[in-house]
C-alpha cells in the first residue's frame, strides 16, 4: 500500500478500510484508488469477511480526487484506477457501511451512493462540486442520486454545487443515521458487528436485489467517464477552473 494511505484491518469478520491521507483531507490519488479496489475485491473473495466499514482519518472523510495526476498520459487501452474503483463498487457483494465526518466532496460524496448504510457525524458537510469545476458527475451518481432522492433534488444538488449539511442529507434519505462525532466510529462498528452475525448469503442476495443491475450501472459509468475524459483533455482550461474552485473553498 502507498505509505499506509489506505489502512485495512480485519476483525470479527469485519473489514475496516480507512482513508489515511489526512494532510490532504483524504483526497484520492491513483495509488489510493488501486488500494481501495484491491480491498473491495478482497472482501468479495474472502468468505471470512462479512461486512465492510469505510471511514476517513483526520478531520475529513474525503475531499474528492487528487487531480494532480489524473489526466497523465497512459498507454492505449489502459483503464484509469478511478474507473477500476467505481467498477469494484458497482460489483461489491458484501454490505458496506460508511462512517462519514468532516466533509465528503466529489467522489467522497458519490462513492457513498454505492454504500448500503451511511452514518454521518453531526456537522458533516457534503458537496457535489462538478458544475463549479466545469465537469460532469461521476461514479454512476447521475443514475444513483436521482434514484435515491428524486430527479429534482438531485438536479439541484448537482447544478448548485453547494455544501449541504448532514441534517439535509438525512431528511432526503441519503444519510441513514446522524450521530455525535465522538460516537461515529463506535456506532459504525456496533452496527457492523450486528450485521456480521446475520446470514451472509441473505445479506448479499438482498443487496443484489435492492440495487440497479451491474450492466445498467456500467453503461452509465462509461458515459460519465467518456465525458469526463473529454473535459480533462483540455488540461489548461480545467486547471484554471480547478484553481478558481480551490480559491473559493
Amino acid at each position: 500500500m502507498t505509505a499506509n494511505q489506505i489502512e485495512a484491518t480485519v476483525h470479527n469478520n469485519i473489514l475496516t478500510v480507512t482513508l489515511n491521507r489526512p494532510d490532504k483531507k483524504n483526497a484520492l490519488s491513483d495509488e489510493m484508488y488501486v488500494d481501495l479496489t484491491r480491498n473491495l475485491r478482497r472482501a468479495d473473495e474472502d468468505d471470512d469477511i462479512h461486512i465492510v466499514v469505510l471511514q476517513g482519518a483526520g478531520d475529513a472523510f474525503c475531499c474528492g480526487t487528487d487531480f494532480s495526476g489524473f489526466s497523465e498520459s497512459r498507454k492505449p487501452g489502459d483503464v484509469h484506477p478511478a474507473v477500476e474503483f467505481v467498477t469494484a463498487l458497482m460489483e461489491a457483494k458484501k454490505p458496506i457501511i460508511a462512517a462519514v465526518h468532516g466533509v465528503a466532496i466529489g467522489v467522497g460524496a458519490t462513492m457513498l451512493l454505492h454504500c448500503d448504510v451511511i452514518l454521518a457525524a453531526e456537522g458533516t458537510r457534503f458537496r457535489f462540486p462538478f458544475a463549479d469545476l466545469g465537469m460532469v458527475p461521476e461514479a454512476v451518481s447521475t443514475l444513483l442520486l436521482p434514484a435515491s432522492v428524486g430527479y429534482h433534488r438531485a438536479a439541484r444538488l448537482f447544478f448548485e454545487s453547494d455544501f449541504v449539511d448532514a441534517r439535509y442529507m438525512a431528511d432526503i434519505g441519503l444519510v441513514s443515521e446522524m450521530t455525535p462525532s465522538a460516537e461515529l466510529r463506535s456506532r459504525a462498528r456496533a452496527l457492523a458487528e450486528r450485521l456480521s452475525k446475520k446470514s451472509t448469503v441473505a445479506l448479499t442476495a438482498t443487496k443484489k436485489l435492492l440495487r440497479h443491475t451491474t450492466e445498467e450501472m456500467k453503461e452509465r459509468a462509461a458515459l460519465e467517464f467518456s465525458e469526463l475524459a473529454r473535459i480533462l483533455s483540455d488540461r489548461g482550461s480545467f486547471e484554471q477552473r480547478f484553481s478558481a474552485y480551490k480559491a473559493k473553498m
